[in-house]
Formats: C-alpha cells, structure tokens, sequence
C-alpha cells in the first residue's frame, strides 16, 4: 500500500467562501489513481463533504471507457473530490454538468478565458484539451449515496505527445500556476454550483458547451434547427422548437449561435 507523503488540513482564506474552515487533503507523491485511493479510503474513514485526494503523479490515472490520462509528474492538478450524495438519479445530468462547470470556472479564475465544454467530460481551449474529469456514484435505491469525482487539470507542462492534441495553463498564458490554487478554486466552484437550481446549471453549460456564448439553437450535420436546449443527457440533445419537442445526437450536433 502506497504510503501518502503527508496528511495536512489546509486553512482556506474567509475569502474563498468555502463553508468549513478546512478541507482534508491527503496528498499522494504517486500512486496508481486517486479514484482508486478515494474509494479505499472512503471504506475506511469518515472523510468532511468535499474532500480531496490528490497526486503529483499517477501511474494508472484513467478517464472515461478506461482512457489514459497522460501527465508528468508535479505538473498537473491531479485529484478527486468526495462529494456527497444530493442527488436523484433523475438529476445525474446536474450532477456532470455542475463538475464540468467547476473546472471551466477554475480555469477561467486563472486567466484561460477560452476555455469551452466539449459534451460530456472534456475541457478545451482552442480545440485542445486541457482538463477532463470522471465521475463515479454509489447509487442505492435510486438515490445516489455518494460521488467521487475525478478530475486532471494541465497546469504546469509545457510538452504533450503530438498525438493527444492536448494544452495547459501554461501554454495558453504564460504563467506558472500554483496547483493547489487551482484544486482550491474547482472545489469552491463545485460546492457552490450544487447549490444552484437546475436551469441555472443548464443554462450556464449550454454557455460554454463548445463554444462561449448563448446559443439560438443547434446545427444538426451542419443544418441549423432553432430553439431552446431543455436537456443534456445520456448523449442525447433535448430541444424545444416551434414545432414541439425533438431530440438529437450530441455527437452529431454542435452549437448555433
């Protein structure tokens, strides 16, 4: 079992809003996920609502369907959140949307201001990622228990393999970032955007989803169908037009604005 190089209670400033005076951080030099450590010690411990594990390195980090996820070592916020179980899973939907928004709203904190949605988990800016996240739930009776998401920011790398079409903070602004800044910031955003009601969420996804802007409708394989994003979720686009309820493939479809 990998030994964690220090357990430390960080004392956030009145000014981050965060509820608890403190948030437990374990804080890994490597291990294999920190999904994976989450979850061992989510068995184990009674953790405070909204902690966090994180890692300089992970060797089995992973996204969604078992991706990869590629980082260098010390470079990058890598890190999962426990998050606990407010939500039916009638409102999964909230749920992505809320953490997806998180990190946009983290990023955009720390000067990356194109970054955009790409529906469901990933961040870009200009087209390349810079952040992806994974959610897990403990769903019983319905009702989701509890939530660990995880999520890997790029913050400090400079250098990605040609074939990830991947960026980070530093490569879009030239500034060093400080990881733990940016861990701080998507937490605080996750708590409070929970805690929104659900149109609001929507509303402001819909806002970032590949593009920024507000959007008059959709384009469907590049023809434009006006109206009013309802839902998304489970892949699938839920638009009110003139003519009622229609239902379209995210994959097929992008934003018109």
């Amino acid at each position: 079992m990998i030994t964690p190089v220090e357990f430390k209670y960080l004392t956030f400033e009145k000014k981050t809003e965060i509820s608890a005076d403190y948030q437990l951080i374990c804080q890994y030099e490597t291990t294999g996920s920190t999904q994976d450590e989450m979850k061992k010690a989510l068995r184990r411990f009674h953790f405070p609502d909204f902690a966090v594990i994180a890692a300089q390195n992970q060797t089995y980090g992973r996204g969604r369907q078992g991706r990869h996820w590629h980082s260098l070592p010390g470079k990058n916020a890598l890190f999962s959140v426990y998050i606990p179980g407010i939500f039916d899973t009638v409102n999964m939907e909230m749920l992505y949307q809320s953490v997806a928004l998180a990190v946009v709203k983290s990023l955009l904190r720390n000067h990356c201001r194109k970054a955009v949605i790409k529906y469901p988990n990933d961040v870009l800016v200009d087209g390349k990622k810079i952040a992806g996240i994974l959610i897990e739930t403990n769903i019983r009776q319905n009702r989701i228990h509890d939530v660990i998401a995880g999520i890997g920011i790029n913050v400090n790398q400079q250098n990605f393999p040609p074939s990830l079409n991947a960026t980070s903070i530093i490569r879009e602004t030239g500034r060093k970032t400080d990881i733990n800044r940016i861990i701080i910031d998507t937490v605080k955003e996750i708590k409070n955007l929970i805690q929104s009601n659900q149109s609001e969420i929507l509303e402001a996804f819909t806002y970032f989803w590949h593009r920024q802007g507000k959007k008059k409708g959709i384009t469907v394989y590049g023809k434009p169908v006006e109206g009013r994003i309802k839902h998304l979720k489970n892949g699938l686009i839920y638009l009110e037009t003139g003519n009622g309820m229609k239902t379209f493939l995210a994959e097929a479809c992008e934003p018109w604005l």
